[in-house]
């Protein structure tokens, strides 16, 4: 789903007011992080001229005209340019951006967006390339045809299939809306917000919480919702992943984690009887956000307090860089025996600890979680906690605060598929390259 920031819904409005040219003012943002046109933005300018802009990861923006960003798009994914090595998967990139991945070669990205960039930042060498084509092409053609073939046929090819997909007519500027129109749109965009804001949370669900000694476990680690995976999640990505029982520690290798499509499976034999926390800690990266998409994650992920920071600052316009580092725990229940292993700290950056085992609980009973950052109790913490009932339906998300324990408490109130999650948001000063440092962390359990 795309994002429908504040620009967007100013501009709506300024339609109403009867500026004529307000929405096309407003880019479409394209590209999920695995996808090679993440970091690009369509606009039409004054005139209706179709063009993009692209950020690189090194910070430096550059405008392309659409032949120029299509040659640009297509030079990138070759591994002769330097830019990705032979074999590279764009769509394994997982929740990061796919130029964060650390194959990739950064600075001859920037480079080609350099030589190719038309509009803006570039050498101009790209603009020399396509005009040149063009001419060459219009040579060939005797000059004068009515239908323009080349390189100034593909831009109008490309012209026109941009405007299909992001909704206008081809060679026209959008026109005025009516209130009630633009009432209807206004209310559409606000849903979409509010339903856009979730990052990629991380989980670890196990498709059957109860289960026998020395049956096979397969847990879905869910890199997206509590309920669908939208990529994969790699076994390099990971620094930590154990398995904790009443036997020992076991850490899988690449045999037992299974990555298929945008899903992965962590797949394990149940040991002796007892409970046991499955866990694992991603590697940290670094993720540029704009101001809006910032603001709409604090605001759906549990940080108000930095909301309302950055809104007294006067900060709500301002694009942040954020590190983030992701922690995930499930808890599996193998046999009869409840065992005390569930309260086990894996030591991760961020960790949810059960002050009771879960198992020996039942659906409506209270549950206390202490909330740890770096291994310590961390007091006023916003946790969130949902899940799935047994009857398939999501279960609503609500938010509680830690004590000055650290300890929050949650109430699983149905039998089903229940999480608990926190983000630690701490801002940066002492390191340029970052705003933000994020430490998240998950808890998956079963409730009967």
């Amino acid at each position: 789903m795309g994002w429908a920031g504040h620009e967007t819904l100013s501009a709506i409005l300024r339609t109403a007011q009867g500026d004529d040219m307000a929405i096309a003012r407003v880019g479409a943002k394209q590209g999920e992080y695995g996808a090679y046109e993440y970091g690009t933005s369509y606009f039409r300018d004054e005139n209706g001229t179709p063009f993009f802009r692209y950020t690189t990861p090194t910070g430096n923006e550059y405008g392309f005209s659409v032949p120029a960003w299509r040659a640009f798009l297509a030079e990138i994914k070759k591994p002769a340019t330097g830019v990705i090595p032979t074999k590279f998967k764009v769509t394994a990139s997982g929740n990061a951006p796919w130029f964060d991945r650390p194959e990739v070669n950064r600075e001859a990205l920037d480079a080609r967006a350099a030589y190719w960039a038309d509009r803006a930042g570039g050498t101009g060498e790209g603009a020399s390339t396509l005009a040149a084509a063009a001419q060459a092409e219009g040579s060939a053609d005797g000059g004068g045809s009515g239908t323009p073939s080349g390189a100034a046929g593909t831009a109008r090819a490309m012209t026109f299939t941009a405007d299909r997909r992001y909704g206008k007519r081809p060679g026209t500027q959008p026109g005025r809306r009516t209130a009630v129109r633009v009432a209807a749109m206004v209310v559409a965009l606000l849903v979409t917000v509010t339903a856009g804001a979730a990052a990629h949370d991380l989980f670890m669900r196990s498709r059957a919480w109860f289960v026998s000694p020395g049956a096979s476990v397969r847990v879905n680690v869910l890199n997206g919702t509590f309920s669908k995976s939208e990529s994969p999640l790699t076994f390099d990505r990971l620094t930590d992943l154990r398995i904790v029982g009443p036997g020992g520690t076991t850490r899988p290798d690449t045999t037992a984690w299974r990555v298929h499509g945008d899903s992965t499976d962590l797949v394990w034999t149940a040991g002796v009887a007892g409970t046991y926390v499955v866990g694992a800690a991603v590697a940290p990266r670094d993720n540029p956000k704009p101001a809006d998409v910032f603001n709409a994650y604090l605001k759906a992920e549990g940080n108000p307090d930095e909301l309302e920071l950055r809104r007294k600052n006067g900060e709500l316009t301002k694009a942040v860089r954020e590190r983030y580092g992701k922690n995930v725990k499930a808890l599996v229940q193998v046999g009869e025996a409840r065992t005390a292993e569930f309260a086990t700290e894996l030591g991760h950056s961020a960790e949810l600890v059960p002050q009771e085992n879960p198992y020996s609980l039942r659906a409506g009973a209270e549950l206390r979680i202490r909330v740890l950052v770096d291994g310590k109790p961390v007091a006023n913490q916003v946790v969130l906690f949902g899940g799935v009932g047994t009857d398939g339906k999501t279960i609503a998300e609500l938010a509680v605060r830690s004590g000055t324990d650290g300890v929050a408490t949650i109430t699983p109130g149905k039998p089903g598929s229940w999480y608990a999650k926190f983000i630690s948001l701490k801002r940066v000063t002492d390191d340029p390259a970052i705003d933000y440092q994020s430490k998240w962390a998950t808890l998956a359990f079963g409730v009967r």
